[in-house]
């Protein structure tokens, strides 16, 4: 969690040249003018950007005008209003109750993605293999020729949420995708060892074969289970 790489005494540190006026909105005509000395600069930059940064981190748990009031008591010498205990106390409620929010959004996710399966699991076709992953045959070549962990292969995907968003194409790009076996998410790796070059499969991967708890930048969220179109163009390719 962004809040638990936080320092609240090391964000006052940094931010020494922030006043209250860093704090006014963007659009304040009593807004102090921009300094014009090269430290004034940096250290109006400096404030400037760690403000943006913590209210981005922290959101509705960043108070603007409470921060500002930190800053001035700390760049005045003024002793510290809240102690130690007082700061410790209040992280860990925010910490506490953040880290709530965040399981129950997991544990809705895993029952989303749970139920998906299932139902897609009854459909005529798909084939479960014993660690979840689910599979359809969309095209069976003539070849036995199949990837072991150590070979690379050349494909061309389609990779899904469940709910149809498409997050990743290599066939939309018009360029396949070269890659080690034991490179990519398990789920792949399993299917990929059941095709033979030519094959076409499509793919229902369970959260724990795929990105988990973790997700994978802004277009796979946490516990989602991926749907891929995957068609084994070569194996070894030597170019």
């Amino acid at each position: 969690m962004a809040l638990a790489r936080f320092s609240y005494l090391g964000a006052l540190l940094v931010a020494g040249a922030v006043l209250l006026g860093a704090c006014a909105p963007k659009d304040d005509p009593a807004a102090a003018p921009p300094p014009s000395s090269d430290a004034g600069q940096v250290s109006y930059g400096l404030g400037y950007n760690t403000v943006e940064s913590l209210a981005g981190q922290l959101e509705e748990d960043f108070n603007g005008e409470a921060f500002a009031q930190g800053v001035a008591d700390a760049v005045a010498g003024r002793p510290q209003a809240v102690d130690e205990a007082g700061l410790n106390a209040a992280r860990d409620s925010i910490v506490a109750r953040r880290q709530a929010a965040a399981d129950a959004e997991a544990e809705v996710a895993l029952d989303d993605a749970a139920r998906f399966l299932e139902e897609n699991s009854q459909k005529e076709g798909v084939t479960v293999t014993a660690s979840g992953l689910q599979y359809q045959v969309l095209k069976r070549s003539e070849s036995t020729v199949r990837p072991t962990p150590e070979d690379t292969v050349r494909t061309h995907y389609t990779g899904q949420l469940a709910d149809g968003t498409v997050f990743d194409s290599s066939e939309a790009r018009g360029m396949p995708a070269t890659f080690g076996v034991s490179r990519v998410i398990p789920g792949w790796q399993e299917a990929l060892q059941l095709m033979a070059v030519g094959d076409r499969f499509k793919l229902w991967i369970p959260p724990e074969l795929a990105y988990g708890s973790r997700g994978a930048g802004d277009s796979i969220p946490p516990h989602a289970a991926l749907v891929f179109e995957v068609e084994l163009l070569a194996l070894n390719p030597e170019d």
